[in-house]
Parts: C-alpha cells; sequence; structure tokens
C-alpha cells in the first residue's frame, strides 16, 4: 500500500518533480511535454467535433474534412499520451495470475513484458518511420481525401510518439532488471 507521500510524487505534474538520471530526466520531461500537447489535441478534437454536430443538426452544414481532421488528431493524443500513461504506470492492468507469483517471479514477469513490449513497439516505430518517408516521398500519393494533407504527418507524429513510448519502456526494463539483480 502506498502511502501518501509516495501517491502524490507519482502525479506530480510538473517538471520540478521529475528525478532520475540525466537521460530519465530528458525522457520524462519530453513525456510530460508532449502529454500536455495530447491533452490540447483532446480537446480540440471535443471542439471540433461539437463544432460540426452544432454545425449540421442546426445549420445544416458540417464541417468540411472533420474525420480526417479528428482522425489525424487522435493519432496525435494517443501516442503522446502512451508514454505519459507508461512513465506513470496509469494503464490499466490485470493482476490477477501475477498477483500470485513470488516477488522474484513477479519482476520477472514484469522485466520479460516490457522487453516484448519494447521489441514490439520498436519494430511498429521503426516500420512506421520507413512509411512517413514513403509518404512524404510520394508526394500527391499521400494525401488525404478530403483536406489534402499529407499522411506522412500523422504518420510522423505516430512515430516520434511511439519512439518515445519504446524509450519510456526501455527505461522500464533497465530499472526492473536492476531491481531483479539487487533481490
Amino acid at each position: 500500500m502506498k502511502n501518501e507521500n509516495e501517491h502524490e510524487r507519482e502525479h506530480n505534474f510538473s517538471f520540478k518533480g521529475i528525478t532520475g538520471s540525466p537521460i530519465q530526466r530528458v525522457v520524462y520531461k519530453t513525456t510530460l511535454a508532449l502529454g500536455i500537447i495530447a491533452a490540447v489535441g483532446l480537446a480540440s478534437m471535443m471542439l471540433v467535433s461539437i463544432y460540426d454536430i452544432t454545425a449540421r443538426f442546426f445549420f445544416k452544414n458540417p464541417l468540411y474534412g472533420v474525420y480526417e481532421l479528428v482522425g489525424m488528431i487522435l493519432v496525435l493524443t494517443s501516442t503522446f499520451g502512451m508514454a505519459l500513461c507508461q512513465k506513470d504506470k496509469s494503464h490499466i492492468t490485470i493482476n490477477l495470475i501475477t498477483d500470485l507469483f513470488p516477488p522474484k517471479l513477479k519482476t520477472f514477469s514484469e522485466a520479460f513484458g516490457l522487453l516484448m513490449s519494447f521489441i514490439c513497439f520498436g519494430i511498429i516505430t521503426w516500420r512506421m518511420f520507413i512509411d512517413t518517408i514513403e509518404f512524404f516521398e510520394r508526394g500527391m500519393g499521400g494525401l488525404s481525401s478530403d483536406l489534402g494533407i499529407n499522411w506522412g504527418y500523422a504518420s510522423g507524429v505516430f512515430v516520434v510518439g511511439s519512439f518515445l513510448f519504446s524509450v519510456v519502456l526501455l527505461l522500464q526494463f533497465v530499472q526492473t532488471v536492476r531491481r531483479m539483480w539487487r533481490r
């Protein structure tokens, strides 16, 4: 059970409360900054949707390209928010089975899960990086149908967010392995 100070430290949303090695501080500060951008993106997605619904219902004049715009903003909010959720460990976990494990096995399973997640997201990030380059090389072939926005921008945002997520996974894997070896 966490005491009040640990719980407070865990949800400190200021840059001053970030501690750790210089690499961890840079990664976690970047994670927090992108998390703030994700929150702004989520709010803008909501406002655009409200405007579109209102304009459609009252004036029979929906906002053109709203689905593409909201979809691109969704990519930003989800990928930029993933790293922050992982850093804070605020994602949903089901520990039904792992809670029954002895401490060493629990730590090992956590390390294994982090390593597998890092490998998978590393592959996804690399593939999306290649796709992003192809979107920009294609020019007109990579444009969205309604707004004419190059899909490379959404793909590039995904690459940045998932790369940062992968780095957070790697840092947590290293911390977990260190914890394993100390025991």
